[in-house]
């Protein structure tokens, strides 16, 4: 170990484990993603991680850790699962290793062109699922996701109609609306027109009156005949 140590983080721990163990450490390669990163982005099942492509191996971390030896694969797949724009942005990579097979899926469609020159200087065998009319998928992808996008403005067009709203089709029931205004034009203008019994009691109530003031009428007509002098009779 040395003393002091003058270099990025990983390398400096590399360093102090392998001078603690006498281990060997595995680096990095010459590999380069086309993020110049040493490793690319894939999920194992449902995990997501890194898998990196070293010079004698294939790790996969950070979980599940898997370790396959180049020697002991027999060969790779490129495959795409689905004709669609994600899978026209990505692709599957298939590993075939001692009669154990390891699927690392979602791999950016870009890393195939530096995967594939990896696995030839190792002298492993690839195999090419993938279509060469990749540009014919994606239109036709894109023309799916159009018509989708299409009928979801339909259906939420017809979603926004105000509750209540009537259809051009529906019609109303033109008799049932006459026969009511008629009734109603009947009970208040015609006066053939058999009133409420409200009315009636008031029209009965008014006729009471008018004998009531008759008959004080004649009472003070009497009164006042009565008060008259009357005339001396002549012998």
């Amino acid at each position: 170990m040395k003393k002091d140590y003058d270099a990025p983080a990983y390398d400096v721990v590399s360093s102090i484990f392998r001078g603690l163990t006498g281990r060997k450490i595995i680096s990095p390669g010459a590999f380069s993603s086309h993020l110049n990163q040493p490793g690319v982005k894939c999920a194992l099942k449902a995990s997501e991680g890194i898998l990196y492509p070293l010079e004698k191996y294939l790790l996969f971390v950070p979980k599940p850790t898997i370790l396959i030896e180049l020697d002991d694969i027999d060969h790779v797949t490129f495959s795409r699962v689905a004709a669609s724009v994600q899978a026209t942005r990505t692709f599957d990579l298939t590993v075939e290793a001692n009669g154990v097979t390891h699927a690392f899926l979602n791999l950016n469609r870009e890393e195939q062109k530096k995967l594939e020159p990896y696995f030839k200087s190792k002298k492993i065998r690839i195999r090419n699922d993938l279509n060469d009319n990749s540009e014919d998928l994606l239109k036709k992808a894109l023309a799916d996701e159009d018509s989708e996008m299409e009928d979801d403005e339909i259906s939420s067009d017809d979603g926004d109609r105000p509750a209540g709203a009537e259809d051009e089709d529906s019609e109303e029931d033109d008799d049932f609306e006459a026969d009511s205004e008629d009734d109603d034009v009947a009970e208040e203008y015609d006066e053939n027109a058999k009133g409420s019994d409200s009315e009636e009691e008031e029209e009965e109530a008014v006729d009471d009156d008018d004998e009531i003031d008759e008959d004080e009428e004649e009472e003070e007509e009497e009164e006042k005949e009565d008060s008259r002098p009357k005339k001396k009779q002549k012998k």
